[in-house]
């Protein structure tokens, strides 16, 4: 039989299967090329795989995420697509880049409560330190009691920065619930947490502090917070400035929201969970230097 001849026992396959594959493609793939380089196979995977609800409902956050560079209508126009089939993560990166890149925030906010109404742990969170601060509007914005919703919210999906959030605010007082004993239970649970985290993966973390020593490990963050990084330091953002944490990438949206470090008054962050998290990584002995440049007279000019 010639080659010509030959069945094509692709195109024998159901639909529901080549679906299921793409589904697992979608939701395993490292970045959005590794998805779209497998759709232009051929035009029958193209048209299951960007036009089946099931797929794009299934896409991961590293498929749905692309470069800050490459942003345009077409990858808005996408990720509206994939939220109206229903994808979490794509509500919660529409509402991040939304809401700190796009100047649109109240649809960036909205998006992310569709997300945190969903189940998304990440994006209660990330509303909750956007009521602490009351990031995009003024001072007036601040609802603490809001943002402890949202954060026990979190916390309760089991995301421990949340947890840990909590923990501080309790420690500190933060002029409410200025209950200490409360404080450690809370950042006794955070920690508990971790440590089971990094019991279940102990060489996987190890592995990568020995990469990026002092930092968080760069596969556990989240792709929209190197989206926001990457879009940030692409322009011009005078008086801004981005939370100094490295794992997170929430820059200010106007001058002089962010808390500083109380020790240095040198660095900002957009949450007590990023202080605390920065401070013990690789900011302690930093900032020590810092601090005693200050008290010896220095100020600002040294």
């Amino acid at each position: 039989m010639a080659d010509d001849d030959k069945p094509n026992l692709f195109n024998q396959l159901p639909d529901d299967l080549v679906v299921l594959i793409l589904c697992n493609l979608g939701s395993s793939a490292s970045s959005p090329s590794d998805f779209f380089n497998a759709l232009l196979t051929c035009k029958r995977i193209f048209d299951l795989g960007f036009r089946r609800r099931p797929v794009l409902s299934k896409l991961g956050a590293k498929a749905l995420v692309m470069k800050a560079r490459n942003w345009s209508e077409s990858a808005l126009r996408f990720l509206i697509r994939c939220a109206a089939a229903d994808n979490i993560e794509a509500y919660y990166i529409l509402g991040m880049i939304g809401f700190y890149c796009c100047q649109r925030k109240e649809t960036g906010k909205l998006a992310l409560k569709r997300a945190a109404n969903k189940s998304h742990a990440l994006a209660a969170y990330s509303l909750a330190i956007i009521k602490f601060k009351g990031i995009g509007g003024s001072e007036t914005d601040k609802n603490a009691g809001a943002g402890v919703e949202l954060c026990m919210r979190a916390a309760s999906l089991g995301h421990w920065d949340a947890v840990l959030e909590l923990a501080l605010l309790l420690y500190d007082g933060h002029r409410f619930y200025p209950d200490i004993v409360g404080g450690r239970r809370l950042h006794s649970v955070a920690q508990a947490v971790e440590l089971v985290s990094f019991i279940t993966f102990p060489f996987k973390r190890q592995a990568r502090h020995r990469q990026d020593p002092g930092n968080e490990p760069a596969a556990e963050r989240h792709p929209v917070d190197v989206f926001l990084r990457e879009w940030f330091e692409s322009g011009v953002r005078e008086g801004l400035k981005l939370c100094a944490h490295e794992g997170c990438g929430r820059p200010e949206t106007r001058v002089n929201e962010f808390g500083r470090c109380h020790a240095c008054s040198t660095t900002n962050y957009c949450s007590l969970t990023c202080h605390w998290r920065d401070w013990n990584l690789r900011y302690k002995a930093e900032c020590g230097s810092i601090a005693s440049v200050l008290a010896a007279g220095g100020g600002a000019g040294a």
